[in-house]
C-alpha cells in the first residue's frame, strides 16, 4: 500500500502541482502550500517504508511538544494585540507635538568644566 501510494504521489499529484502556471496569486499560494503537505506526507511514507517505529515516535515526540505549547500560544495571541495597543497608546502621549513652541526649542546647559588642581 505504502509503495503504491509513493508511486501515484511522485508520478502523478506532484507533477501537477508543479506544473500548474495559474497567474491568480492566491491559487499559486494554496498550490504551494498543497506542495509542502505532499512532500511531508511523502517524507512520512518513506519513513513508515525505512523505520515505522521511529516516524511513529518522532510524530509523539512533536505532538506532546505541541500539546504543552498550545495553551501558551493562544494565551499570547489572546493578549498580544491588546499589550501592543496599550504600548501604542503610550508613546503616542510621549512624542512631541507636531506645532514646537519657542519653549521646546532650547539647548540643554553643560556646567562648566573644573579645572583640576
Amino acid at each position: 500500500m505504502i509503495e503504491f501510494t509513493l508511486q501515484q504521489l511522485e508520478t502523478h499529484v506532484l507533477p501537477t502541482i508543479e506544473n500548474t502556471d495559474d497567474p491568480n496569486p492566491y491559487v499559486q499560494h494554496c498550490l504551494e502550500e498543497a506542495k509542502i503537505h505532499l512532500l511531508k506526507a511523502q517524507e512520512c511514507l518513506v519513513s513508515a517504508r525505512v523505520n515505522p517505529q521511529k516516524q511513529y515516535e518522532e510524530s509523539l515526540d512533536f505532538y506532546n511538544v505541541m500539546f504543552k505549547l498550545l495553551p501558551v500560544i493562544t494565551m499570547l495571541q489572546s493578549y498580544g494585540p491588546q499589550l501592543l495597543d496599550l504600548e501604542t497608546e503610550d508613546n503616542l502621549s510621549n512624542t512631541q507635538s507636531s506645532n514646537p513652541s519657542a519653549e521646546d526649542n532650547f539647548e540643554p546647559v553643560t556646567p562648566p568644566r573644573q579645572s583640576e588642581s
